[in-house]
């Protein structure tokens, strides 16, 4: 490899074993999480969604009295102040850190204040009824190419039809969905669920007729592309409800 000679053996073996630990954390957690750098001996985190402004990045170990140590840069810094800190220290402290804050992105993707909180949290999780991803390697793995391109699809064909709803082009719903459709190829298979789960809930608070509109493009799509069976039982769903 050669990659690391000009690197002391021990800095890099302290990177690998440390950014190793870092992964399993950011795998274990994909829902709420993304790696945005994993290179050149730094390893980054963003949070998703609405916590997309959040980060935990650390960088290259160093050796310092005797230890090798990692600087972590990160927001927000705790429960009570939402500014950015470092810590200095070895990997367990930088792991400890790192689960603090990922108490804090977890905490705030899930509290509810108002009750339209609990609605949300209900969409959710009627959502999650209607997707459930039962492959191995859905924490891992990215969609396939063909997969992708009819996500893609079905986020294009569906934003005019937002629009035409009366959404407006910097709504955070056309914000997120473009976003998704450009991150697709960086997402996991549970990541994109999770992305789209997120625009799920305003839309479903717009009522159902707008979910059937897009459930509509997305079952030609399918059907396009070959998935003939994909989504059938999410379409059962809808109908109950638009009948019921």
């Amino acid at each position: 490899m050669g990659k690391y000679n000009k690197i002391p053996l021990e800095i890099t073996r302290a990177a690998k074993s440390g950014f190793d630990q870092l992964r399993n954390v950011a795998k274990l957690h994909s829902e709420i999480m993304i790696i945005d750098k994993d290179k050149d001996l730094q390893f980054h985190l963003t949070g998703l969604g609405d916590n997309s402004d959040y980060y935990f990045r650390v960088n290259k170990p160093f050796k310092e009295n005797g230890k090798v140590l990692f600087i972590a840069n990160y927001l927000p810094y705790n429960k009570t102040e939402i500014k950015a800190n470092s810590y200095k220290g070895e990997i367990k402290t930088i792991l400890n850190v790192l689960n603090s804050w990922k108490e804090i992105i977890h905490q705030l993707d899930t509290i509810s204040v108002h009750p339209e909180d609990e609605i949300e949290q209900q969409y959710k999780e009627e959502f999650e009824e209607w997707f459930q991803i039962v492959e191995e390697d859905a924490d891992t793995k990215a969609f396939s190419a063909k997969q992708q391109l009819l996500i893609q699809n079905v986020i294009e064909k569906s934003i005019p039809l937002l629009l035409q709803e009366g959404i407006k082009e910097d709504d955070p719903i056309i914000e997120k969905a473009t976003w998704l459709k450009l991150n697709l190829g960086r997402l996991t298979k549970k990541q994109v669920i999770c992305q789209v789960k997120e625009l799920f809930v305003p839309l479903r608070k717009m009522g159902m007729k707008t979910i059937k509109k897009i459930y509509d493009v997305a079952t030609v799509e399918t059907i396009s592309m070959g998935y003939r069976l994909v989504i059938s039982n999410i379409g059962d769903s809808i109908f109950k409800l638009l009948e019921g």
